[in-house]
C-alpha cells in the first residue's frame, strides 16, 4: 500500500475512534435539571431529577442515592456499610417525601438483593466511600424514573468541570430534613480546602456559604457535560462528608476514579468490550500490533488492555523486584504503579499454572493511532479458533498477517511436553519459523475473532505462557477474565 493510502487509513481510524462512546446505561438521556444558586439551597425542578433515589429503613429516610442502571443504585458506603438488606428500601421517582403512596402513585419502592460496598472502603479515614445497591427487580424506565449518566469511557476525564449541582433531602437552615428535594450549586476547590489528600475525592464549596448536610450523604454531585455530540447530565461525585455545622466545604467521592469498579460490578454478566477504544489495525487490512508492550529488555512482552493496564505472564517478574518500567512498541517508556501476579500462580520444572499478571501503569498511555489497547471481550462464547499476528518473511507477503494456529488436545500436549496442561490452558503448534518471525516470547498475544454488538473484533484470547518441544502453551484469558476485571477496580 502506498503512503497516501496509509494516511487515509489512519485518518479513517481516527474518525471511527472518535465515534465511540461508553455510557453505563444508554437510557440515561432526559431533560437537564435547572441549576440554581442544603443549607441555602433551592427546590430542585420537578420531573427533571428522575434519577434521584431515597434510602429508607421502613419509614425512616436516612440517605440519598442515584439510579445508574436498571438494576443498580449508587450511594455512599457509609450509608449502607452496617445495614442488613431488610434495613434498606429504595424509593425511586420521589420528589416530595411527605407525599403519601396513595397520592404519589408514581413513586416506586424497591427492596435490595445485595449491598456492594467498595472493598477498600475505610470508615476511619472515610476513603473509597462508594457503594452499589442491586435491586430485587429491574426498573422499567418511564417519565419519572430514568438513570443518571455515568461515563465509563476510559479516555474521558471530568477534571475540567468546575461547577456542579448537589441534590438531596438533607438538613436545611430551616428544618431538620427537607420535605422537598433541593439542589445547591457548588464550585470545585483544591483538596487542601477540605483537608483531603486523597486523589479520588472532590472538594467543593458554595460562594454563599451553602453546603450539603446530614441526610444528603450518598446523593449526587452532577453537571451537564458534552459527550458524543450531546449534552448529558452526568454524575461526577457522591456526597461523602463535611463539617458538622454544614457551613463549609464538602468532600465528594470522585465517581470518575471508580468507573472500572462501577462498570465491572454493574455489567458483570453482560457481553461487552473491556474498552471501546481498542484495535489492532489501521483499516484496509493493515494489521499492526498496536497493543504490544515490552518488559525486561524484550525478554517478555504483554498486551495493553486499557490505557492504564497491561496483562502479561507472572513468570516475567523476578523475585524481590519492585520498580520496573515497560516500553510500547514505539519505545515510549512508562513507569509501573504496581503489578499483581495471579494468586494461584505456580512455576516449577514440573508445573506451570495460572501464568498471568496485571500491571497498572503510573500514568495512562495517550490515545494514539500508534498505540492502542487490544480488544478484550467479557462474557463472550468460548473461542473456536486461535490466531497470532505474525511478521512474515514470505516473498509473497511482507508485513504482519493473522495466522491460524493448530490446536493440540490438552492430554496429547501433556504427554508430548511432559508437563501437566490444565483446563485453563491450551496448546498450539509453534508457527513455521521458515515463513514467520519467531513467535515464542512469553506474554505474546494469541487472539480470536468475535462479534460484539454486531461488529467483528480481533479479541485477546490468551498469552504465551511457555514453549517446549515445538509446542506453545497458552494461558487462556477467558478463564481469568473475572480476576483481570477485578484487578482493574483498584
Amino acid at each position: 500500500m502506498n503512503c497516501g493510502s496509509i494516511l487515509i487509513a489512519l485518518a479513517a481510524l481516527v474518525l471511527c475512534h472518535n465515534g465511540l462512546g461508553q455510557l453505563l446505561d444508554e437510557s440515561c438521556d432526559g431533560p437537564l435539571p435547572i441549576t440554581l444558586k442544603m443549607t441555602h439551597a433551592e427546590p430542585a425542578r420537578p420531573r427533571t431529577t428522575f434519577w434521584m433515589a431515597g434510602l429508607y429503613n421502613g419509614t425512616e429516610f436516612y440517605c440519598g442515592g442515584t439510579l445508574v442502571h436498571k438494576s443498580y443504585v449508587l450511594t455512599a458506603a457509609h450509608c449502607v456499610k452496617d445495614r442488613t438488606l431488610a434495613e434498606v428500601t429504595v424509593h425511586l421517582g420521589e420528589y416530595d417525601r411527605s407525599c403519601s403512596a396513595k397520592i404519589c402513585t408514581h413513586v416506586e419502592r424497591r427492596n435490595v438483593s445485595a449491598i456492594i460496598v467498595h472493598p477498600k472502603y475505610d470508615n476511619l479515614n472515610i476513603i473509597n466511600d462508594i457503594a452499589l445497591l442491586r435491586l430485587e427487580q429491574e426498573v422499567i424506565f418511564k417519565l419519572y424514573i430514568r438513570p443518571i449518566c455515568i461515563i465509563v469511557d476510559e479516555v474521558v476525564t471530568l477534571d475540567g468541570v468546575q461547577t456542579f449541582s448537589a441534590f438531596g433531602w438533607g438538613k436545611t437552615h430551616e428544618e431538620e430534613e427537607s420535605r422537598i428535594l433541593k439542589t445547591l450549586e457548588l464550585q470545585r476547590l483544591g483538596n487542601d480546602k477540605c483537608y483531603s489528600n486523597n486523589v479520588n475525592q472532590i472538594c467543593a464549596g458554595s460562594n454563599n456559604g451553602g453546603d450539603t448536610c446530614k441526610g444528603d450523604s450518598g446523593g449526587p454531585l452532577a453537571a451537564s457535560f458534552p459527550y458524543m455530540g450531546k449534552d448529558r447530565y452526568v454524575q461526577l461525585g457522591v456526597v461523602s462528608y463535611g463539617e458538622i455545622n454544614c457551613k463549609s466545604n464538602g468532600v465528594y467521592t470522585d465517581v470518575n476514579a471508580y468507573k472500572y469498579w462501577i462498570a465491572n460490578t454493574v455489567l458483570e454478566a453482560e457481553t461487552r468490550l473491556l474498552t471501546e477504544h481498542c484495535g489492532s489495525d489501521w483499516g484496509s487490512g493493515i494489521l499492526v500490533r498496536l497493543w504490544e508492550i515490552s518488559l525486561f529488555e524484550h525478554n517478555f512482552t504483554g498486551a495493553l488492555i486499557t490505557s492504564r493496564f497491561v496483562v502479561t505472564v507472572a513468570s516475567a517478574f523476578p523475585k524481590d523486584i519492585h520498580k520496573i518500567k515497560v516500553e510500547t512498541r514505539y519505545l515510549d517508556s512508562y513507569d509501573v504503579d504496581w503489578f499483581h501476579k495471579h494468586p494461584q500462580f505456580t512455576y516449577s520444572a514440573g508445573k506451570i499454572q495460572n501464568n498471568i499478571a496485571v500491571i497498572k501503569l503510573a500514568k495512562a498511555v495517550p490515545d494514539s493511532v500508534l498505540v492502542k489497547p487490544i480488544c478484550m471481550g467479557l462474557n463472550i462464547a468460548a473461542p473456536m479458533t486461535w490466531t497470532a499476528m505474525l511478521y512474515s518473511f514470505n516473498n509473497q507477503f511482507m508485513g504482519t498477517q493473522s495466522v491460524a494456529l493448530k490446536r493440540i488436545d490438552n492430554a496429547a500436549c501433556s504427554r508430548k511436553i511432559g508437563i501437566p496442561v490444565k483446563p485453563n490452558q491450551l496448546c498450539v503448534d509453534k508457527p513455521n519459523e521458515a515463513i514467520y518471525a519467531p513467535y515464542d516470547t512469553p506474554g505474546s498475544v494469541i487472539a480470536t475473532s468475535g462479534t460484539i454488538n454486531g461488529v467483528e473484533k480481533y479479541l485477546l484470547a490468551g498469552l504465551i505462557s511457555h514453549v517446549k518441544d515445538g509446542v506453545i502453551v497458552i494461558t487462556n484469558i477467558q478463564d481469568h477474565e473475572k480476576w483481570i476485571a477485578n484487578e482493574l477496580k483498584y
